[in-house]
């Protein structure tokens, strides 16, 4: 029992040890290098999230702005269908500002069993996830065996969505992470209809890895029926990995500083109709003793990516999250797990790292998935 027990406690070490040599290298490259965001682009997204995301309402939005699919490429091969199509982000329609080109094109690739498939799966990238190659073969390929389809969808600023001069990760702006999350939820409500009258698919559910799954949790939020999410090692919130954990230091506070002691800067911050972000964050960064970049840092966060602030889903009882115990990347700090917020939703743990799960335990996460079609199915 003694060896066993060490052995465990060794694999522990070991993948808290590979998740701290992955923080090491993200900081590397820097994060948020220029500005919080245009003062207009974060007045637009405050008042979109109040009005439509916060509501529900994004199912109405897509209807209006509803943008032509074109197909690439098809192709059929040992039984296997592989689409390759390309679309426009629905929130480029209304807000192209917000864009940098090519971040409003959004390609996708459907992936499925060429007799068809009654499920599919739309998986988004996590974290430095550029490519579609491991979200294909280590969750698309093998979920054919079980008659599911995936869509893969590169996030904006990820891959051939990222504009010039950006750094693989590495976003230039705050508000870029925020136009990052309301584009995946209007791309995916947009695909999932889409797909489900082009291929007759009767159950659906969005995944994700480490960011991906947290922007499935979004996206799952404004889906206005029943559909399956699979958050993999991701929080409910972003705000404690940038402002106290992993990315802390990834990110040149001085320059965000800066902009925040700029008087034209925050006079049209403070113009946002209810906004009181800069009020806020001088009282916080005195009560807490921090620069005032961080307090603005955690409110922002907190009002763009807490799942609090968003609907919980139509049917949650078709939410499987999984989380990393020995997870070193990931900060929960403090927050509610995902079962707690969206009541009736399953939580599961595995016993390793963030980094040796995302490499080691492919199954794992198509195990969650099937769960949640389960589930789905069962309702």
């Amino acid at each position: 029992m003694l060896s066993l027990s060490s052995g465990f406690l060794s694999r522990m070490a070991i993948d808290a040890q590979i998740d701290k040599l992955f923080r090491q290298t993200l900081i590397l490259s820097k994060l948020f290098t220029k500005s919080w965001g245009r003062p207009t682009t974060l007045k637009e997204l405050y008042l979109f999230k109040k009005e439509c995301t916060s509501q529900r309402l994004m199912g109405d939005f897509v209807d209006e702005f509803r943008p032509n699919v074109i197909v690439k490429k098809e192709r059929r091969s040992n039984g296997v269908y592989c689409g390759e199509f390309r679309t426009v982000s629905p929130h480029s329609l209304r807000f192209p500002a917000h864009y940098p080109a090519p971040v409003d094109q959004c390609p996708f690739t459907v992936v499925m069993p060429e007799r068809g498939a009654d499920r599919v799966c739309i998986h988004l990238a996590g974290t430095g996830d550029h490519s579609y190659w491991r979200r294909e073969y280590g969750l698309a390929t093998p979920l054919l065996e079980q008659r599911t389809a995936s869509i893969i969808v590169p996030n904006p600023f990820y891959g051939e969505r990222r504009p010039d001069g950006q750094y693989r990760s590495s976003l230039h702006n705050v508000s870029d992470l925020f136009v990052m999350g309301v584009s995946l939820i209007s791309e995916c409500l947009f695909i999932l209809n889409w797909a489900k009258e082009r291929y007759g698919f009767k159950h659906a559910a969005i995944s994700g890895v480490s960011m991906g799954g947290f922007m499935a949790s979004l996206a799952t939020s404004n889906i206005p029926y029943a559909v399956g999410c699979v958050p993999l090692l991701s929080a409910v919130s972003a705000g404690p990995s940038y402002c106290r954990g992993v990315l802390r230091e990834a990110i040149p506070w001085d320059v965000l500083e800066r902009e925040l002691r700029d008087r034209d800067y925050v006079r049209r911050l403070e113009e946002i109709p209810g906004c009181d972000w800069i009020h806020r964050a001088h009282e916080n960064a005195a009560r807490n003793n921090e620069s005032l970049a961080r307090s603005m840092m955690d409110i922002l966060m907190t009002e763009f990516t807490h799942l609090y602030t968003y609907p919980t889903p139509v049917y949650p009882q078709a939410t499987v999250a999984l989380t990393a115990r020995s997870d070193g990347y990931i900060m929960h700090d403090g927050l509610p797990m995902q079962d707690e917020l969206w009541k009736g939703s399953e939580m599961r743990y595995i016993e390793r790292g963030h980094v040796t799960s995302y490499v080691f335990c492919q199954n794992i996460f198509r195990e969650c998935i099937n769960r949640s079609f389960e589930k789905l199915e069962q309702r």
